[in-house]
């Protein structure tokens, strides 16, 4: 039953994802995401995503369309350990006809503490793998479980004990949407608030009802919350991927456009996937359900293969430049250009520099034919060795650029700067310069508090500006290039200013100490 449930829609948007991407963006961007819909198809996407959690780079990459199919996996992977461990309880209570009820709940509340601890921890010490772990959010699916375990005393709450949790409920879950922000270390001990919040609205339903359940009840709500899981699949990819579209109006309409699209995939798929496989009748045996999984799979893997391939021959297709247009070539003189002696002057660096902003605020497609790199990976992001992991405070300078130049330039930044290292690295070798690369991973460049990923003091960043500063003032290149994230979670506001003046003197600041 739950094959049915679940296999179809969820087969159903990775499918037709993975083909609208292969429209849209990049080949590279398809790689990836042949990864992800792989990875989700298997159930194992929160495996995946916390491996690239861990992957400090990955965070500079564009969010996944199937990243919430982490929580799809972590919810299948619990019901792959729950009932075998309460058939082990079942078989070893099946003498007792009493006392049941009571093992069981004791189970689901060790789970639940040790799961909780876990959760805490792990949040605190590695927050990003922490979000996806299997242990860590065992607990709230055992919440449920032992929801249901207890629904006889549940059930039997009196009518102003229902009003109340209901009502508790619902604050509860209000105020952690407003309260917890992207900074907020989640899950760990906050993810009590909106859990608790949960269970509390559903005991209270469970025997009788409240002003609450009713309102949660009513029929706009309750025929939304038939969409759920169709509209759980589709809301991610939308918000993604619709961005992407050039017919898609900006700002809130824009959202809106979505948000409605949203609906109607989900609508669409409730009835003409979702009902279709729960109700019909070919896939009423267990034996055909069980075989949905590998037919889904496969769907997957032929989607993402062919998908990848539709996008590699739309790019050899760019770059021999069918029907793509190239930068004009320099007009030849004519003859008013003839009598003049002039000799024709170079844009200025502020011309150069608007010039280049005014492309890209256009948002025009970046002209044909590109030239790849050899060796893409030179410089790119550099050895451990060459760049300050975030728990170092300095680092060896590998130099980059020519090997024998007189002229000397320094790219300070994070692994925004390091990103930037091949290109730089590339025009400096032909310009006879060398590069002297000061990049520390997950420290902004500017005199901007920051924390590390833990919310603790970032120290070892500011040690780091304060080194690179020395460094720089002992070699005195003559260009120094600033990289940095701008949007970063983890900057703080100085005391009594705003983040917006903070960020705008910490950049004042480390310009007057280059100049």
């Amino acid at each position: 039953r739950r094959a049915r449930r679940i296999l179809p829609a969820a087969t159903l948007v990775l499918v037709a994802t993975m083909a609208y991407s292969a429209q849209v963006v990049s080949v590279s961007q398809v790689q990836r995401l042949r990864d992800d819909a792989t990875w989700s198809a298997l159930f194992a996407a929160n495996i995946h995503f916390a491996e690239l959690g861990t992957d400090y780079f990955a965070q500079g990459h564009a969010p996944s369309p199937f990243q919430h199919y982490w929580s799809l996996a972590v919810e299948e992977q619990f019901y792959l350990v729950w009932p075998a461990l309460l058939a082990t309880v079942v078989l070893l209570l099946r003498r007792r006809s009493r006392g049941s009820r009571t093992v069981v709940s004791g189970l689901l509340l060790v789970v639940i503490v040790a799961s909780l601890t876990w959760s805490v921890w792990s949040t605190s010490t590695a927050p990003g793998p922490a979000y996806y772990s299997s242990p860590g959010r065992a607990w709230e699916l055992a919440v449920g479980a032992l929801l249901a375990v207890q629904r006889p005393r549940t059930a039997a709450l009196s009518r102003r004990t229902r009003t109340w949790f209901s009502s508790a409920g619902l604050v509860a879950i209000a105020f952690a949407a407003i309260a917890y922000e992207a900074g907020s270390l989640f899950p760990g001990w906050r993810a009590l608030l909106p859990v608790l919040g949960t269970a509390a609205i559903v005991a209270a339903g469970a025997g009788g009802t409240s002003t609450v359940n009713r309102g949660l009840g009513s029929w706009p709500l309750a025929r939304l919350g038939d969409l759920s899981y169709s509209l759980y699949l589709w809301h991610w990819p939308f918000l993604v991927l619709g961005p992407t579209h050039p017919g898609l109006p900006s700002g809130l309409t824009g959202t809106l456009v979505l948000v409605l699209l949203t609906l109607v995939a989900s609508f669409l798929t409730f009835h003409l996937v979702e009902n279709p496989f729960r109700r019909g009748g070919l896939f009423r045996s267990a034996r055909r359900a069980l075989v949905l999984w590998p037919v889904a799979l496969g769907l997957v893997l032929v989607a993402v293969d062919q998908s990848e391939q539709w996008a590699t021959t739309k790019l050899e297709a760019r770059l021999a430049g069918n029907g793509i247009a190239v930068l004009p070539e320099p007009m030849a003189p004519g003859p008013r250009h003839q009598k003049s002696h002039q000799p024709p002057t170079s844009p200025t660096l502020v011309e150069r520099m608007t010039e280049a902003l005014e492309a890209v605020d256009s948002a025009d497609p970046v002209p044909f034919p590109l030239v790849n790199l050899a060796d893409p990976t030179r410089g790119s992001l550099l050895g451990e060795d060459c760049r300050a992991d975030p728990p170092e405070a300095s680092t060896d300078v590998c130099p980059l650029g020519a090997d024998r130049a007189r002229r000397t330039m320094v790219v300070l930044g994070d692994s925004q700067a390091g990103q930037w290292l091949p290109a730089i690295d590339r025009l400096a070798e032909r310009r006879g310069i060398r590069v002297l690369p000061l990049v520390k991973l997950g420290c902004p460049p500017f005199d901007v508090p920051v924390v590390d990923g833990g919310g603790a003091d970032f120290w070892q960043c500011t040690t780091f500006r304060d080194w690179a500063h020395a460094y720089i003032a002992r070699e005195r290149p003559e260009l120094v290039v600033i990289a940095s994230e701008a949007t970063s979670t983890r900057l703080r506001p100085a005391p009594g200013l705003s983040l917006d003046a903070t960020w705008t003197g910490g950049v004042e600041n480390t310009l007057q100490r280059l100049a």
